[in-house]
């Protein structure tokens, strides 16, 4: 494919906060092997009170400025102001390959190809709180159906109507489900290559959790199957201390807290071996430890949801 042929294409950042990691993100996106003069690079500083934006415009990039309304709306800003029909969302955390943009558009040649997902590689692999929430990632694409796209067509999205920001952090996981069944590809491409940062401290792992839980209560929207799967699991994980209390108790609640101990206990040894048949890896087996902390964080989240049932979207 020479460079007479390659498309323009746009690349949407949406970015709240992201001083710490923007800059990376910006250095290797300097350095793609590909056409300047066909590749639009737009960052939407989704009301960020840091110096995210101080760093952005350090960049010959665009930049789009408004209120903290949430990453959804960031990226509906991005893609309908993106000047080229083909369009990769990529996050603020991530440090991309130099061909990454070249290896993610070729599969388009085919036009029930709606969208491609990139192979993600932990970037911060030497904490441990990061690769255990790395590994779970990698256990969940065991499990899914299709992968959720990173790169769209903007005809493909107006079609559609782009984000729906009240999913949050599903967000593009819903976009995709819909776009999938009105009978479009997402197709993987392996050599599309980034490194992403996972959250490396407790209170990182919060944050994201917190938002994870309030999401996924506004998956019931439109998704209820898939809503009640991810509610009873984090159910499950966060209620261990429940379990062992009433295995202590009299009858029934010994019965209810032997039941609930054998079913996390094989789900999650379950989960821990497969994760450790994957990447062979001994820390695998911490897993149950980390969904407890995580799922309990994520039903904190849940709960706050509840509170705040009425509002619109859900911000980051």
């Amino acid at each position: 494919m020479i460079n007479m042929k390659l498309p323009r294409v746009s690349i949407v950042i949406p970015a709240y906060n992201e001083e710490k990691d923007i800059g990376r993100l910006l250095d290797s996106l300097m350095k793609l092997n590909y056409p300047k003069k066909k590749l639009e690079i737009i960052v939407v500083d989704d009301g960020s009170i840091d110096n995210t934006s101080k760093i952005v415009s350090k960049y010959s990039v665009r930049m789009i400025k408004g209120p903290h309304k949430g990453v959804g709306v960031a990226r509906n800003f991005g893609w309908r102001s993106a000047k080229s029909d083909i369009i990769i969302f990529i996050d603020a955390d991530v440090v991309v390959h130099k061909n990454f943009v070249k290896e993610m558009i070729k599969y388009y040649k085919d036009p029930k190809i709606a969208g491609v997902n990139n192979r993600e590689i932990l970037l911060n692999k030497k904490n441990l709180i990061a690769r255990l929430s790395y590994l779970r990632k990698i256990l969940a694409l065991n499990y899914v159906k299709f992968r959720i796209l990173r790169t769209c067509k903007k005809s493909i999205l107006k079609q559609v109507g782009g984000f729906d920001p009240d999913y949050g952090f599903y967000d593009d996981w819903e976009l995709t489900m819909r776009i999938v069944k009105l009978g479009y590809k997402v197709i993987y491409a392996p050599k599309a290559i980034v490194w992403h940062k996972e959250p490396e401290t407790w209170k990182e792992l919060y944050r994201q959790s917190i938002w994870t839980g309030r999401s996924m209560l506004f998956s019931f929207k439109g998704y209820k199957k898939e809503a009640i799967r991810r509610v009873l699991f984090s159910l499950l994980c966060a209620s261990l201390p429940v379990y062992i209390i009433f295995s202590f108790l009299s009858l029934p609640f010994q019965i209810l807290g032997i039941v609930g101990l054998i079913l996390f206990s094989f789900i999650e040894f379950k989960r821990s071996l497969e994760i450790f048949l994957i990447i062979k890896r001994k820390e695998s087996f911490f897993t149950p430890f980390f969904d407890f902390i995580s799922m309990l964080l994520v039903c904190f989240g849940m709960f706050d949801g509840l509170l705040h049932i009425k509002q619109k979207s859900i911000k980051a």
